[in-house]
């Protein structure tokens, strides 16, 4: 979904937002409605606090913009030389190239942040960006929430647009048996190409996601398993100080007796002299 325009200080202050540490997004965007509602701005408090927070792809691809703009420049610059059709192969590749170079910025910046990701799963996501036109104009905005899930459509129906058909030549004459084969358009071969190009790549995208979805799960199960071994050990240090502290007593008693014992030794052996004597 397309997120609403903004005031331009207020637009500054939500991309810093987006600039910031991911882990960071709720705080600091709660930050922010906390200072609009004081300033009696609630309108702007309200659309700041729809704000949702980007994904870790679509965070990763938003710090492109400020990592290197000059890369989101030559993709549009390649995307819009694709939807002219001067040269519709030679277009096909510098996009594919401005893609790559899009998907290294952002995987760089994973990297960085301590959360990496596969250049080849950006590139994807790019690629389904590119089609979406809301979802493109986010991501130039750097305040991309979501990869869509499909994309390419946009670019193909500029890629797809042939040049006016040829006038119908009149028939061959009745002694021709053979018909010449008919040319193939290579235009639509282009879009064709591009089509399966985008297919691979939302299913890459796909597959990424799931690897994603299984990781974080395992993320989860073996934090909770963590979790549970250092509560088991905390108990055990509690019960082995408390069995330690029984130890200390029980010394401490046994040494009491062994005193005891030896005075009533020592009680029983005079009273054995004082009897002999009196014998």
């Amino acid at each position: 979904m397309t997120q609403p325009p903004l005031e331009p200080d207020l637009a500054n202050a939500v991309v810093a937002i987006y600039q910031a540490p991911l882990e960071d997004f709720i705080s600091r965007r709660d930050a922010l409605v906390k200072r609009l509602r004081a300033e009696k701005r609630p309108d702007d408090a309200a659309l700041v606090k729809a704000l949702r927070k980007p994904s870790r792809m679509a965070w990763a691809l938003d710090a492109v913009i400020h990592e290197d703009p000059s890369s989101i420049e030559g993709l549009s610059a390649a995307i819009g030389e694709a939807q002219t059709g001067a040269d519709l192969r030679t277009a096909l590749d510098t996009v594919k190239e401005a893609v790559r170079a899009v998907a290294a910025v952002a995987a760089r910046v994973a990297v960085r942040a301590g959360q990496p990701l596969e250049p080849s799963a950006l590139a994807a996501a790019v690629y389904a960006i590119i089609g979406d036109a809301p979802a493109f104009a986010e991501f130039r905005a750097g305040r991309l929430t979501e990869v869509p899930q499909g994309g390419g459509l946009d670019l193909l129906v500029a890629l797809t647009a042939s040049p006016s058909a040829p006038r119908t030549p009149p028939p061959a004459p009745a002694k021709i048996a053979a018909k010449a084969p008919a040319k193939s358009d290579p235009r639509a071969e282009l879009a064709e190409s591009a089509r399966t190009e985008l297919r691979r790549a939302e299913k890459l995208l796909v597959e990424k996601r799931e690897q994603s979805e299984r990781a974080a799960k395992s993320l989860r199960e073996a934090t909770a398993k963590f979790d549970a071994a250092e509560h088991a050990l905390a108990q055990a240090q509690i019960e082995h100080d408390a069995r330690r502290d029984d130890v200390e007593r029980t010394r401490q008693l046994a040494a009491s007796a062994a005193a005891n014992l030896e005075d009533a030794e020592r009680a029983l052996a005079d009273a054995r002299a004082r009897l002999a004597e009196l014998a």
